[in-house]
């Protein structure tokens, strides 16, 4: 498929892309568990929250995205890896922070200073 003809439910890649950059660098971290096919208990385990927690995020994230279903989420973050590649290079981003960069979401000071001066990976 070229970048700019539509996905198979009329979206173009590049919409995926728009919409995967518009969610929270929390969501994006959920977003990225579930691509790796990690349980929500797994996700927050890793992320040092609650199961809870990551259920709500993970609502969050399907709303914004517009998923019915993890499936349509994880199809959309794919499609917008894939937008991330054209343009750019022939190396496929191996992370969604890598695809859609949004206001230095991946950025280690950022988040130390968010989660009280500590780190969260």
């Amino acid at each position: 498929m070229n970048a700019t003809e539509n996905g198979p439910l009329g979206r173009s890649p590049f919409d995926a892309a728009f919409r995967v950059a518009s969610l929270s660098p929390r969501c994006r971290e959920v977003l990225e568990g579930l691509l790796a096919g990690q349980s929500n208990k797994v996700i927050a385990h890793n992320l040092g929250i609650s199961p809870r927690t990551v259920e709500i995020h993970r609502a969050h994230l399907m709303r914004k995205l517009g998923a019915r279903h993890v499936a349509d989420a994880i199809r959309i973050a794919f499609e917008a890896i894939l937008a991330g590649r054209t343009g750019r290079s022939r190396r496929l981003p191996l992370t969604l922070a890598e695809a859609c960069p949004r206001n230095r979401a991946s950025d280690p000071d950022r988040l130390a200073n968010r989660s009280g001066g500590r780190v969260r990976r």
